[in-house]
């Protein structure tokens, strides 16, 4: 309840002042989408369908995957930095960042750095931009690949099916003149209704890859009666980062399997397999999707998707409401299925855990890279400056856009860190195994299952069958996984073909060709495997999940620079965005220090080149602004000093 007054207050009072006062928002100024309208990327939109296209970009994994690791340093920490972070800090950042777009004919933040700080930042913040799109894109690819093979396939004929209607839609809206509100209760209809299907017809591609003697033994021991075929599927799609083929045969022996070595490692090898597709398809279809008109697909999908998330939100809230959970600051004993403690500062010292890690994992401060998109994300700034500034009919839709965004993003994650936090009770099982250490928590599978299987537990309040519950969040996550790799799938190409003017290359701006290049990247951090410690390399996901959080949240700050110096350039308030930005870079490079350390040390290469380089260019960006801070000051002195002679 206070967290929702807060949020209330802050789009009624802050969000306005910042826009208002600060950005001075002009509903008689036209906008880059009338400006420059060309019906591609340029197209001035309702308020509602672009509010449902932002939205649906900016909340995809991110406030899901944050808070749901996050909650291991205790529920209060992650309660307090995404109430204080996306009122403060992240909403007003992705304010500011299209007010600047809007007043600079829609170009991005990195390629508007030019005039505001200099021609050397606008080159380095590109380059940054380019490896952040392109690693946070590739590790989007690999968990949708994941969830896809191994946790819930019945959400893959919902999210398909999605895009088919959404196409439809947009066609019949901008091409046909069909009105909006019945076409919006038809998508919506179809859609909720195609997760029933999903359910009925999962899609287990990983079956296509089984080797032929290992199938032929799963058919004979399934026709001589012997319950094998939900060990396989719990092989299969219960164990997604399985290197632990103990625990797969072991399951399979217990089905009556007496080879259950061999076939686990079967199982878990197509299984790899049907991923790898699945990333080929994704990468395929981000392609396509970066290169249609955006009110064909990408408009009317991310407007259809956001439907599924304010279902999801209102059903989340109400099931909070009726089933009551309770958070408290004691937290779990051994022998309790409770609450998680309000706080724990850096390992398992206490609370029934089993030994602490090796090696202490401290909440400061990585605390404010793992929640990155529920408290502040640099992605979101290339969202408001990139897409969202070319499509903005009115500039006063701006706060409504962008500020009330993010902080309905702040709900998402606040409503994600209750699901896996106070639901343990519902569930009838314990947060103690669940979060016993870092390692405990760090696979893909468990960061999201603990959301999907918790917020099921919520959508059950309402009457809701838990299965259904799970497959429609589920799919619910998966959709807005979709629409940001599509989404910045555009915006790689937009950076693509910025990066071609800025090294005089103008063949590399051709659209198709830009598009290439960034699919091309995006699948290489996709398929990047790296050494696991054993000798044996495995998928760079966890690895790139950190340096998502770190690179996320430095373009963040970045991105408050920029605005920082666009504001004391014109004589504002610039604290609103300053403070945020000196906190932002302060605890971000520092984290970055971190982890190019730890991924050096372990012989990871390629993320801790990654990191080292974005860590320099950032390092060289705000030198390059301290500069342009010293001699715009010294020129107003100068001035200053005219003036007082010629008085």
């Amino acid at each position: 309840m206070i967290a929702l007054g807060a949020f209330a207050l802050a789009v009624l009072i802050y969000g306005r002042f910042i826009g208002d006062k600060i950005l001075e928002l002009d509903p008689t100024r036209q906008t880059p989408a009338h400006t420059f309208k060309d019906g591609v990327d340029f197209v001035p939109t309702n308020r509602w369908v672009l509010f449902g296209h932002h939205f649906a970009s900016i909340a995809g994994l991110g406030p899901i995957v944050g808070p749901a690791v996050a909650v291991y340093w205790g529920w209060l920490p992650a309660v307090l930095w995404v109430l204080l972070g996306s009122i403060f800090a992240g909403a007003v950042h992705d304010l500011t960042a299209l007010g600047v777009s809007l007043r600079h004919d829609g170009r991005s933040i990195g390629d508007l750095t030019k005039d505001i700080v200099g021609p050397r930042v606008r080159l380095l913040f590109l380059c940054i931009i380019f490896f952040f799109l392109a690693l946070a894109m590739g590790l989007f690819a690999f968990i949708i690949g994941t969830v896809f093979t191994h946790l819930y396939p019945e959400a893959i004929i919902p999210v398909f099916v999605l895009i088919g209607v959404a196409a439809i839609i947009g066609a019949a809206v901008y091409r046909g003149r069909a009105t909006l509100g019945p076409m919006t209760l038809i998508g919506v209809v179809l859609t909720l209704a195609s997760i029933g299907v999903g359910i009925k017809y999962p899609v287990v591609l990983y079956r296509q890859f089984i080797a032929p003697q290992t199938a032929v033994t799963i058919d004979q021991l399934v026709e001589s009666g012997a319950m094998v075929d939900q060990a396989v599927e719990a092989v299969a799609t219960g164990l997604p980062n399985s290197n632990i083929p103990s625990q797969a045969s072991g399951a399979l022996e217990a089905s009556g399997v007496p080879d259950g070595d061999r076939l686990a490692a079967d199982v878990i090898s197509a299984a790899s397999e049907a991923r790898t597709l699945w990333i080929y398809l994704l990468l395929a279809y981000a392609f396509v999707a970066s290169v249609l008109p955006v009110w064909l697909l990408l408009q009317p999908r991310d407007y259809l998707n956001s439907f599924q998330l304010y279902i999801g939100l209102v059903a989340m809230v109400v099931g909070v409401f009726l089933l009551h959970p309770t958070l408290d600051f004691v937290g779990a004993s051994a022998a309790s299925i409770a609450n998680i403690p309000a706080l724990r500062p850096d390992i398992v010292v206490s609370h029934g855990g089993p030994p602490p890690d090796a090696t202490p994992v401290p909440w400061f401060p990585l605390l404010f890279i793992t929640i990155a998109c529920g408290a502040i994300s640099g992605f979101h700034n290339l969202v408001s400056s990139g897409t969202t500034a070319r499509q903005l009919d009115n500039e006063k839709d701006a706060h409504f856009v962008a500020y009330s965004s993010m902080i309905t993003e702040g709900l998402l994650a606040l409503l994600v860190i209750l699901a896996c936090a106070a639901t343990f009770v519902a569930r009838d099982s314990h947060w103690t195994t669940a979060y016993a250490s870092w390692t405990a928590i760090g696979s893909l599978g468990a960061k999201l299952g603990a959301f999907i299987t918790g917020a099921a537990v919520f959508v059950e309040q309402l009457g809701i069958n838990r299965a259904y519950g799970a497959v429609f969040i589920s799919v619910m996550v998966v959709g807005f996984a979709m629409t940001t790799l599509d989404s910045a799938t555009r915006l790689l190409r937009f950076n693509v073909e910025e990066l071609s003017k800025t090294v005089k290359i103008p063949s590399l701006g051709n659209r198709y060709l830009a598009s290439l290049i960034a699919v091309i990247a995006i699948g290489f951090f996709a398929l990047l495997r790296i050494p696991d410690g054993a000798g044996a390399m495995e998928p760079a996901g966890l690895v790139l999940l950190l340096l998502f959080g770190t690179s996320n949240q430095l373009l963040a700050g970045l991105g408050l620079l920029t605005v920082s110096v666009y504001l004391w350039k014109r004589g504002k308030n610039q604290l609103v965005t300053l403070i945020p930005m000196v906190f932002m870079l302060s605890v971000t490079m520092y984290a970055m220090i971190l982890n190019t350390i730890k991924t050096a040390t372990a012989g990871q290469w390629a993320p801790a080149v990654v990191g080292g380089v974005i860590f320099v260019l950032a390092v060289w960006i705000v030198v390059e602004a301290a500069i342009v801070y010293g001699t715009h000051k010294k020129q107003l002195e100068q001035n200053a000093d005219l003036e007082t002679a010629a008085g």
